[in-house]
């Protein structure tokens, strides 16, 4: 069976960024399902940082044009 098209490329892309810079993460949710071949449908991705303070997944962000906004004390 060929593997499951998950990821959109960009998506993918910022995965294989936050894998090279060795960034610990999660996919959880209807994701992770839709990766071990679930029949599942889904649009959104889930991911859980174990320190949203990592410099390093901002670097991932910035290397694909993007960024984060953290927590703060309104949300």
């Amino acid at each position: 069976m060929a593997a499951p098209i998950v990821f959109r490329e960009t998506e993918a892309r910022f995965l294989r960024e936050l894998n090279r810079r060795k960034v610990r993460y999660l996919i959880v949710g209807l994701s992770a399902a839709n990766l071990q071949c679930a029949t599942v449908v889904t649009n959104d991705i889930v991911l859980w940082f174990e320190d949203l303070s990592d410099p390093r997944i901002q670097q991932a962000l910035n290397a694909l044009g993007g960024f984060y906004i953290g927590p703060t004390a309104w949300t």
